[in-house]
């Protein structure tokens, strides 16, 4: 496991507390590099070189530590990657951060974490990449601080903390917590791209400027976006300088191979002279394997790895999750097997691998989503007081008994139809109704609505202007399981997990592609959205098309519902056992029941084939409550 923690208050307790946790945890107890003024900074290091470094000047006045990677460019960097040698990435941090103080982090891409101890100035700097991949958990009170790059360790180690059950209802109505909040009292998290100083017991925070890393390649996005031609020479450019600012000097690499977005991953990294190795999650019932991975091995002339998806891996997973993830989730299943395979491709030699995340937010995919958004374009807004009423009216358990999944999906709706612009675009998909959660914890559905309401409108508001589609998929990105699964599989295994769609500059480069390049009316094969991408593959040759048009699949499906059900059942309901409100046998039955009408749900509606999110979210949430004491929260 690799993380770093740190204290501005060093008495032994302290330190004892933190030295324990690990201990039990994870078999072995932290390197301490200070106790001194600023106070403890420590790691746990198990990596391939790659993931994190260390960093101090001669006279140990000041100490830094980094986990994760720079991507290019990186001002002033001359030999090499930056990926080579976390160390030597560290170093390069910290005589930038002797030079240019609290703005040491100005003009830097990638997903890293960083902690600075500094004796000279008795202070703490905390900072963190502009994408968000990888944060800082951090907890001030009465003049001290603790911090953790995972999350479990900070709330079981530091006095007093609690669960915070004020934004619970959101979160497992709609999958996320609020920016900038976690679960536990007094935990918060460093917001994407920001600086935090911690001095004479105060955290303040700093944001790091924006900028553009492709402002000199991309100098004029209208014109390049004046035509189709022009925009797809742009975007092959894009997708290549994307691949090279994110390689590093090893010859071989290794690429999670799902469906056409992961498939042009691995081609751009051939072309880029890499030795290529694909793998991809490997099931009994072949219905939920990916097809032509066969196809592209012909086509680039590599080498494909099945690695089977088992139950023992999941109740692994499940079990221990909070202490590998630092985020609950309704799609744990895609969080843990990707952690498992990724094990398999360190153990078989690779440090760096790459994956096909992001695309489908940066270029518009997620078919359904796109589909729910012009559902609510069409669908006339209703008075509350009708949306209220029906609401109301379908308020019962014995329908959401025999509808499952549907039950949400139709009442989301309704809900839907309800709100007022940007809100209304923002809300495309929810874990739980409110109706279904006041039942299950026997409170007021009203009230919870109300404040639920509030906090989507004040979440959807900075996005006022949007197009509708942009909205949606912002909404989607909300409650993604990405950032919590490319940290948690780099930080458990020690490799680095990069993909181009998430490079800085691509994602701002993606942002000024017009929608109608993205999801033009009446074009023939633009189901999938990412018309511009999947035209792009096809003229230039990147793939051929029955890759590139293959029938998506969602990464997450699985036969979850099966084994949760089934072989898992007794990993969730010890879980569930950990929940801050009782949960009752009939309820547990009721989350994990597979219906005649989940069943049509899977096949008909949903963008995944999964029904089991509530049971899921519910679970995961309930590990990280299992943490902490909160008999009076």
């Amino acid at each position: 496991m690799n993380l770093f923690f740190g204290a501005s208050n060093t008495d032994k307790a302290s330190q004892s507390t933190i030295q324990s946790v690990l201990a039990a945890q994870f078999g072995k107890t932290g390197q301490l590099m200070l106790d001194r003024q600023a106070g403890q900074l420590g790691y746990l290091a198990d990596s391939a070189g790659v993931v994190f470094g260390q960093a101090s000047t001669p006279d140990g006045q000041v100490h830094i530590v980094l986990l994760g990677c720079l991507n290019c460019p990186v001002p002033g960097w001359s030999n090499g990657s930056p990926m080579d040698d976390a160390n030597a990435t560290a170093r390069y941090l910290l005589e930038r951060y002797q030079t240019d103080g609290t703005d040491f982090t100005k003009g830097l891409i990638g997903q890293f974490a960083i902690a600075v101890a500094d004796c000279s100035k008795q202070r703490v700097l905390l900072a963190n990449d502009p994408t968000g991949i990888r944060t800082i958990f951090h907890h001030v009170q009465d003049g001290d601080l603790n911090f953790s790059t995972n999350l479990a360790l900070l709330a079981k180690s530091t006095t007093g903390v609690r669960l915070n059950r004020e934004y619970e209802d959101f979160f497992l109505c709609y999958g996320y917590f609020p920016a900038g909040q976690t679960m536990f009292s007094n935990i918060g998290l460093l917001k994407p791209g920001t600086v935090a100083i911690f001095e004479n017991g105060v955290l303040s925070e700093q944001s790091v400027a924006s900028f553009d890393p492709w402002s000199e390649h991309f100098p004029d996005h209208a014109a390049l976006f004046a035509n189709e031609e022009s925009a797809i020479d742009g975007l092959e450019r894009a997708l290549m300088l994307a691949t090279e600012q994110q390689l590093a000097s090893d010859s071989k690499v290794a690429v999670l191979l799902g469906g056409a977005d992961s498939a042009l991953v691995a081609s751009l990294l051939h072309r880029a002279g890499k030795q290529v190795e694909t793998f991809s999650f490997y099931y009994e019932d072949v219905a939920f394997n990916q097809p032509h991975t066969d196809t592209l091995s012909r086509f680039l002339g590599i080498r494909h790895h099945w690695i089977p998806i088992t139950t023992a891996m999941m109740a692994q997973g499940i079990d221990n999750y909070p202490w590998e993830f630092n985020f609950p989730t309704n799609w744990p299943n895609y969080v843990i097997q990707t952690q498992g395979l990724t094990a398999q491709i360190r153990d078989a030699g690779f440090r760096y691998i790459y994956s096909g995340d992001g695309c489908d937010g940066t270029f518009l995919g997620y078919p359904r989503t796109h589909v729910f958004a012009k559902f609510l374009e069409y669908m006339p807004t209703l008075p509350p007081a009708v949306g209220d009423g029906l609401t109301r009216m379908l308020d019962f358990g014995f329908i959401e008994d025999r509808t499952g999944r549907l039950y949400t999906t139709v009442l989301n709706a309704i809900r839907s139809s309800g709100r007022v612009m940007p809100a209304r675009g923002y809300s495309n998909f929810k874990v739980m109704d409110e109706n279904a959660l006041a039942r299950l914890k026997g409170t007021d559905s009203v009230a919870m609505t109300r404040a639920n309401e509030g906090m989507l409108r004040q979440l959807a508001a900075p996005l006022s202007g949007h197009s509708l589609d942009r909205l949606a998929y912002a909404g989607k990105n909300a409650l993604s399981p990405n950032r919590s699964k490319l940290a948690g599989s780099s930080d458990t295994t020690g490799t680095i997990i990069n993909s181009p769609y998430l490079h800085s500059g691509m994602k701002r480069f993606a942002t000024a592609i017009p929608d109608h390049l993205l999801r033009p009316q009446g074009r023939e094969r633009s189901y999938n959205g990412k018309y511009l991408l999947f035209k792009t593959c096809e003229t230039k040759g990147l793939l051929p098309p029955e890759i590139i048009y293959q029938r998506k699949i969602s990464a997450v499906d699985a036969p979850m519902d099966d084994w949760y059900s089934a072989q898992l059942r007794g990993n969730l309901t010890a879980a569930f056992a950990k929940l801050p409100f009782p949960m009752s046998s009939a309820d547990q039955d009721r989350l994990l029941a597979d219906r005649s009408a989940d069943r049509f749900y899977r096949k008909h509606i949903s963008s995944d084939a999964l029904t089991s999110h509530a049971a899921c979210l519910l679970a995961t949430y309930a590990q990280f409550a299992g943490l902490v004491d909160h008999t009076d929260s």
